[in-house]
């Protein structure tokens, strides 16, 4: 699993390719603009073509019957910028069929430029034209019309354009020649490249998965490697390959090291006995040397068994009666360091575990407390509500920042203390075996506090 910073940092493959869509349609789009710009911009007699094609809309769009049947021009409609006025800059005329005028505004302009024809043929014709005095945006034209069921002939002109209409008319032309035709593909293509991209991608995730809930407990470290694309099939294989290597590498790690403490264990036993028929200094020294190992040995052994098991034994576990065994085994150890041990029972409740791992975790959370505390230091042990064992103490509190250190193997909270550092990896290994939870912190008595707490699912009878 990713750690919590390098988690929010890292960006999803799907949103990197995500961005690059983004950029290629950003860089078509830009494109796009820019032919539509240069077309219209760098070429004076298309842009007014379109200003005068637009212009004609807008005036054509003013039209509709009156009520006799005939074609009138809404007044309150006509643009601003078509007003009389002592220097008039923009002109607009309709006329019927019949070459009557239905309406318009500064026509002179337009009859300067061109006479109104007396009648409209079957198939009015468009013009165009542009001042020849060099004069900017100086043009005029004119283009049939349908209205009302019958054809009539709008004609439009303006003299430098001071409004600006043209801005209008480029906004147009980037709409219909860059946004309506690529808009769409970009909606459609964007969410659709995206959620492929995250379809893909989903037998890699599924992947992930399971690699990261494997449990080194388990028979198998093989990832399902089923209903995948080959090249995710390629990746799933080589990862298999090398969890492969790793399992086989675990197993013969555990077998030696097990082999090892097994066969260590009679020896040092022997060795004690020995010991202890020797007189003198330095025979008890070495005793005590011997008895350290002999206990490596056996934690050794305790630890590796608990590893090797991938499902707890369903025995009947009575965390008070562990509790009260453990006490009773370390009399001799308490009456030592002077420590006063109390157990407090709040439940009595019974679940289902491997018995043997429970009290040997119980005996070594109050083992601990005993060996690494001041004597003379209280000890309270609290049983329960439910499947809840706490152990605190009065002493001088957790000695590792973070608590969960304490739990490594060959871990131990000071360097002079007594052990070998094995007996919260047993208690930490008992718990995870029984998918329970364990906690280190500070105690009310001022003292560390050790809480291990086994799933309600474990109820005996359950």
């Amino acid at each position: 699993m990713l750690p919590a910073r390098a988690a929010s940092v890292r960006r999803s493959l799907a949103a990197a390719i995500g961005l690059r869509l983004a950029a290629v349609f950003g860089l078509i789009i830009a494109v796009q603009v820019g032919a539509c710009l240069y077309e219209n911009l760098g070429d004076h007699a298309f842009f007014a073509r379109n200003y005068v094609d637009i212009e004609v809309r807008t005036v054509g769009a003013l039209l509709h019957r009156g009520p006799g049947g005939a074609l009138v021009l809404d007044e309150a409609r006509i643009p601003a910028y078509y007003a009389e006025s002592a220097a008039p800059r923009y002109a607009f005329r309709i006329i019927d069929p019949f070459g009557r005028r239905i309406g318009e505004r500064n026509g002179q302009i337009l009859s300067n430029l061109m006479p109104p024809p007396a009648r409209i043929s079957a198939a009015p014709f468009n013009w165009f034209r542009i001042a020849e005095g060099g004069e900017e945006f100086h043009i005029a034209g004119g283009a049939p019309w349908p209205s009302g069921g019958q054809v009539v002939w709008v004609e439009v002109a303006t003299l430098g354009d001071p409004e600006w209409r043209r801005l209008w008319v480029l906004l147009v032309e980037l709409a219909k020649d860059v946004w309506i035709p690529i808009l769409p593909i970009v909606l459609v293509a964007f969410p659709v490249a995206i959620l492929t991209v995250r379809q893909s991608l989903k037998p890699l995730q599924v992947a992930a998965d399971q690699a990261q809930a494997i449990d080194a407990r388990a028979g198998s470290f093989q990832i399902d490697d089923r209903n995948v694309p080959y090249e995710t099939a390629c990746f799933v294989a080589a990862i298999n390959r090398l969890l492969g290597t790793y399992q086989d590498l675990l197993v013969t790690q555990q077998r030696l090291i097990l082999h090892a403490s097994h066969e260590l264990r009679t020896p040092l036993a022997l060795m004690l006995l020995e010991l202890g028929r020797m007189p003198g200094e330095g025979a008890r020294r070495l005793e005590r040397d011997v008895a350290g190992m002999a206990d490596l040995v056996n934690r050794t052994l305790q630890l590796g068994r608990i590893e090797a098991m991938r499902t707890p034994c369903r025995e009947e576990v009575d965390l008070v009666q562990a509790a009260d065994d453990a006490v009773h085994s370390l009399r001799p150890l308490i009456g030592q360091r002077g420590c006063e041990v109390e157990i407090a029972v709040r439940g009595e409740e019974r679940f289902m575990g491997d018995l043997t791992s429970i009290r040997e975790a119980t005996r070594n959370l109050i083992e601990n407390a005993i060996k690494h505390t001041p004597a003379g230091t209280r000890i309270l042990i609290t049983c329960g509500p439910g499947f809840l064992l706490r152990v605190e103490d009065s002493g001088g509190g957790v000695p590792l920042s973070p608590p969960d250190a304490l739990f490594e193997p060959f871990r131990k909270g000071s360097a002079s203390g007594d052990g070998v550092g094995l007996g919260l990896a047993i208690v930490k290994k008992t718990v995870e075996l029984h998918k329970g939870r364990i906690n280190a912190g500070r105690s009310t008595l001022g003292g560390a506090c050790f809480e291990i707490e086994f799933p309600c699912a474990a109820k005996a009878g359950a």
